[in-house]
């Protein structure tokens, strides 16, 4: 589809913070003119199964255009979301070069099963599959969140947590219009850990052997050899990072879209390749076991009108991937086994060419990349859509019937070509150069096989729509059913999980407008699955809201000043049926197993749990409250409240019951006895002014905050003598415990012999030593034990969720900036580069400076309790590894230009737009752990920064 970059759409797209229901009924004005408009009235707002006019618009949504999105220089489309809608919580997971995984939240989480994760529609189909990730933003028309029960409560069953709608663009008949996009981006990681050379690490862990008591690994004279460098082959300073990490990953992204049509049929198509380089160095002549990928992808929608009041619509998308790894082991193993054998290990191989391991670690990247095999995976994700819309105006006027059929397939094949290979250790004499044979394994021939997996979605939708204005009324009523079979990919091969999960989604909703003042909703959902027995199958979920444009009344005399004011209310039900426990929880789980502790017998039966015969739907009761306010007709205010409640969270029964009646307690059944409640506020704004004839500035930002606790999920209450009588009641999901360092002393180590003896303290999870940390007795006991434990951090997720951006255009150019950040937001950091005692030692930075007397005794600067070789009471959860995980960052910069028509035109070319972008170019913050970014940690694949070139032309 042809694009304008004027700022005024850039306005009405992108702004952060653009709610649906704030759009005053006014019509665009000309930038020219001196004006840049906020909104349009009669704007659609998709909400999957039906659209609103925006006016209209009584619960809490919030949108953006793929316009606004097109500006992120990656290949997923989770990547282009965070910070541009208010309410929608991003985390990336994963960020595996153009795999990138993300978890969305809308307003935090709702109850404590599951993952939280959005409904999401693709044109009103449910996105089963990570499909909509390899969806560009060019193929988008806008994206919806809904937020509130009067826009979820419609889809039963899958509304609890909140819905993403995507929308498509659609032909347009007139000249046929062509479009294309070719990309080059350069990737390189936003964090590197701290190399830690071989001489000091050889002298850490000298410290850990000597606080443990041990003989000294290292010898000064050796250390010193270490450091002198004069022979690298009997004492290295191997830097595994940078002799397998590529510093710069190439990704080549080429995009073409057409569009046009006639008065009968209209049509848009878009494909799209992106080339993505490896971020390992291989040197394999037989074969790259190096973790490059191709993904195609492509969407054509096609609208025909086959008589005057029938039209058809046909629907077509997929992504197609082949990605090549290692064998046996993921890329994210690749990575962390960067760190997993010390500087000074010489390597990666012997001077005869055999792999060199350490006596504690047994998969070397080296023969990981070189020696393992690879695997060459092909998948195919798509989906098709074929339906009839009916306009039924010359019987009924205003009611409109569709209905549609989709079928969506998922499926992949992977050659696997696998080989083991010979592992070599170091002799323990530093002196002599020599190797001996590690284990059993030989320099095999590739071996291979061929798995393949394969799922589907059969989906089937009907509704009808009713749109009549009368006079001073507007009146809207939508009822609509679809029936959804889906087998999951995940489960192909066990049982009970390989049958298709089945449901039932119906609803009906009725607006109902007067004089553009006064609004009124009535939402309901009637859906039953699979999930639940035949005589308790389907639930019925109601919502009802309500709106006033004061700003429309005749006594509101400051239009001035306040050019539009709305508020709005919702109250009702949405449900959770994704429990994350067994496949049909009303049952009893029993299993017939092959074995058994009797060989002879040969099968026996496990039964590994009991159903809930009364098991329903989570149902989640949502309050919202909202206002709307333009001042000035330039700057744009929206608030919303939200409290939400959960009275029959689905929880395990096994705290309700004594352990000694005889059942093991695992086996009990969950039931929907739990509580929970979440709240929270969003407020966005956004301002734009047309400076002059050739210069528009434009700002927005957004905020939202999000709480939830649990209120009872069973659980007993600890005795007196525990200082927190609770884990997990009265606190938020994923609540971390552990002690609370005693800085009373001005550092919370024990600094002397004196001080640990005075202490009177005694640790039940073995004995500190002088430089370990020394614990808070909270109870009064002088025993350190779980009794002492205090909650840590806020949970799992971030209460503070943030974003703003800032765009101009000055006659052909055009500067967009755009800002994401989270707050309040703690996590307990362990694991290899935080625990010392792992493997041989893996080091960071953070480890240069332990506690040495030494360092106590010339005031210098600790970072770290002493270092040990094995666990030590320092190992323990502690707020000593609460780092604060708050960030900001710069998520996108673009910098376009537009080559002047006059020579552009004379080859036939409409438009020319050249452009350099940015992603992940800097981030903020102040983390205590800081060789890993906010989103990682010391072994996972870090975040990526993005440099990007790129050239778009429009025929």
């Amino acid at each position: 589809m042809k694009r304008t970059f004027i700022i005024r759409y850039s306005v009405l797209a992108g702004f952060l913070c653009l709610y649906c229901s704030v759009l005053p009924a006014q019509k665009i004005p000309s930038v020219a003119a001196g004006k840049v408009a906020v909104c349009d009235s009669d704007k659609q707002i998709e909400m999957g199964y039906y659209s609103q006019k925006s006016h209209s618009v009584t619960g809490a949504v919030a949108t953006v255009s793929g316009t606004e999105l097109d500006r992120s220089p990656v290949s997923r489309l989770s990547l282009t979301l965070p910070g541009l809608l208010p309410g929608l919580t991003t985390t990336e997971t994963s960020s595996l070069l153009s795999k990138e995984s993300t978890n969305f939240l809308i307003r935090g989480r709702h109850t404590a099963n599951s993952l939280g994760v959005p409904l999401i529609l693709i044109d009103g189909i449910v996105a089963e599959t990570s499909i909509y990730e390899s969806i560009t933003p060019e193929q988008i028309e806008s994206i919806s969140i809904l937020k509130d029960a009067s826009t979820q409560a419609v889809y039963g069953i899958q509304g609890a947590n909140g819905v993403i709608v995507i929308t498509t663009k659609k032909g347009a008949a007139g000249k046929l219009k062509v479009s294309s996009s070719l990309e080059n981006s350069f990737q390189q990681v936003s964090t590197t850990p701290t190399f830690i050379n071989s001489w000091e690490y050889a002298t850490m862990r000298n410290q850990a052997a000597a606080n443990d008591g041990l003989t000294l690994p290292f010898t000064d004279d050796q250390i010193a050899k270490y450091k002198s460098g004069t022979d690298r082959q009997k004492y290295p300073n191997t830097n595994w990072y940078n002799m397998f990490m590529n510093n710069l990953v190439m990704q080549q992204r080429a995009g073409v879209s057409i569009n046009g049509g006639s008065d009968h049929t209209t049509f848009f198509a878009n494909v799209n390749v992106v080339n993505q380089g490896s971020q390992f160095t291989s040197d394999n002549a037989k074969y790259d076991a190096g973790d490059a990928s191709q993904l195609y992808n492509y969407r054509t929608n096609f609208d025909v009108k086959l008589f005057d009041d029938l039209n058809l619509f046909f629907r077509s998308c997929g992504a197609i991937g082949r990605d090549r790894t290692p064998s046996n082991t993921s890329v994210g193993g690749l990575y962390q086994s960067l760190f997993m054998m010390p500087s000074t290990t010489y390597g990666p191989c012997t001077p005869d060419g055999q792999v060199i391991a350490t006596s504690l670690y047994n998969n070397p990247i080296y023969g990981m990349l070189n020696r393992s095999g690879f695997q060459t995976t092909t998948s195919a994700n798509t989906i098709s859509q074929l339906g009839l819309t009916y306009d039924l105006s010359k019987f009924i006027k205003g009611l409109t019937m569709s209905g549609y059929g989709a079928f969506e397939t998922y499926g992949y094949g992977t050659l696997n070509a696998n080989q083991t290979y010979e592992r070599f250790v170091r002799t323990d004499t530093l002196d002599n150069f020599s190797f001996t044979k590690k284990g059993d394994e030989i320099n095999s021939s590739l071996t291979y096989s061929k798995p393949c997996n394969f799922s589907y979605q059969l989906m089937f939708s009907g509704n009808a729509h009713f749109n009549r204005t009368f006079g001073k009324h507007e009146i809207q009523a939508v009822a609509f059913a679809t029936y959804q079979n889906y087998s999951s990919p995940e489960y192909t091969y066990n049982s009970p999980y390989m049958y298709p999960y089945k449901r039932i989604i119906s609803g009906a909703m009725v607006d109902y407008g007067f004089d553009h003042r006064y609004f009124a909703k009535v939402d309901i959902g009637y859906s039953g699955s699979d999930f639940f027995p035949k005589n308790n199958r389907f639930f019925a979920t109601p919502a009802v809201a309500a709106a006033w444009i004061a700003s429309n009344e005749k006594f509101f005399t400051w239009k001035d000043q306040i050019s539009f004011l709305k508020f709005r209310c919702s109250y009702g039900k949405t449900a959770n049926d994704v429990f994350g426990n067994n496949r049909y929880p009303y049952k009893d789980y029993v299993s017939y197993l092959n074995g058994g502790p009797i060989a002879n017998l040969q099968n026996y039966i496990d039964e590994r749990g009991y159903g809930d015969p009364e098991v329903q739907p989570e149902i989640v009761k949502k309050l919202n409250t909202g206002i709307d306010l333009e001042i000035a007709k330039s700057l744009m205010v929206n608030f919303d409240y939200f409290n939400e409640h959960i009275d029959n969270m689905y929880i395990n029964s096994a705290n309700d019951v004594p352990s000694f009646q005889g059942i093991p307690i695992d086996n009990y059944p969950y039931t929907n006895s739990g509580k929970m409640e979440n709240k929270g506020f969003e407020l966005a704004m956004t301002y734009s002014k047309a400076v002059s004839k050739d210069l528009n500035l434009a700002v927005g930002g957004n905020v939202s905050y999000s709480k939830n606790t649990i209120t009872k999920v069973g659980e007993v209450e600890l005795g007196d003598t525990y200082q927190y009588k609770y884990r997990t009641t009265g606190y938020s999901y994923g609540q971390s415990w552990g002690y609370l360092v005693d800085k009373s002393n001005g550092n919370g180590y024990f600094n002397s012999k004196d001080e640990l003896q005075n202490s009177n303290l005694t640790y039940d999870f073995g004995t500190p030593r002088v430089g370990d940390l020394k614990y808070k007795d909270l109870n009064g006991d002088h025993i350190i034990n779980v009794k002492d434990l205090a909650p840590l951090g806020t949970g799992s997720i971030p209460r503070w969720y943030y974003g703003f951006n800032a765009s101009a255009n000055y006659k052909s150019f055009d500067l967009s900036l755009a800002f994401q950040g989270i707050g309040n937001y703690k996590v307990l950091e362990g694991g290899y580069g935080i625990d010392e005692t792992l493997l041989s030692g893996v080091y960071s930075s953070i480890h240069k400076n332990a506690w040495t007397a030494e360092r106590y005794a010339n005031h210098e600067t600790i970072t770290y309790p002493a270092l040990s070789t094995n666990s030590s009471t320092n190992t323990q959860s502690s707020d000593f590894y609460l780092d604060n995980r708050a960030y900001l960052r710069l998520r996108n910069v673009e910098l376009g230009y537009i080559l002047p028509k006059e020579l552009t035109q004379k080859a036939k070319i409409e438009k020319v737009r050249v452009l350099i972008s940015g992603h992940n170019l800097l981030t903020f913050s102040d983390m205590k752990f800081n060789d890993f970014g906010p989103e990682s940690t010391y072994t996972s694949i870090p975040v990526y920064k993005t440099y990007n070139i790129g050239l778009q032309l429009y025929f």
